[in-house]
């Protein structure tokens, strides 16, 4: 592989008079690069809003958690700004709760319909070593 990277480096372009075996390496240095990326990618938006402007997410590529964080001045039950769902019958209620009349809920609502087969099957599995959902 470092032959390879020398090549790659000496060559002006990356793709263009590659061998068949050259090439499969290239893909497997390009995979791993992007599996190390996701690895530590985290969301800079949040999935949606509710009524109350709470803002919820999806921390990393982890659907089996949708954080909840207060709006601005709340404190939510417990005194503490976040609050987990780590239960699929639980996203459910929620997501039945949403006025889809509203702007933000209708979105949100939207959004957690796309997400519920990925979140189902993450919360469906044994728990992982988690950090309590009460931060």
């Amino acid at each position: 592989e470092e032959k390879f990277q020398l090549r790659l480096s000496q060559s002006s372009s990356l793709v263009r008079g590659l061998r068949k075996e050259e090439l499969a390496v290239k893909r497997r240095l390009d995979l791993r690069f992007r599996q190390r990326l996701d690895i530590h990618r985290f969301r800079t938006d949040p999935v949606g809003q509710d009524r109350f402007y709470r803002r919820y997410w999806v921390l990393g590529d982890d659907l089996s958690r949708l954080w909840v964080e207060a709006a601005p001045g709340e404190e939510l039950g417990g005194g503490g700004r976040w609050r987990c769902y780590s239960r699929i019958e639980d996203v459910e209620a929620l997501s039945r709760a949403l006025d889809t009349h509203g702007l933000r809920e209708a979105a949100l609502r939207e959004t957690l319909d796309l997400l519920h087969d990925s979140m189902a099957h993450e919360m469906s599995m044994p728990p992982r070593a988690r950090p309590s959902p009460l931060l």
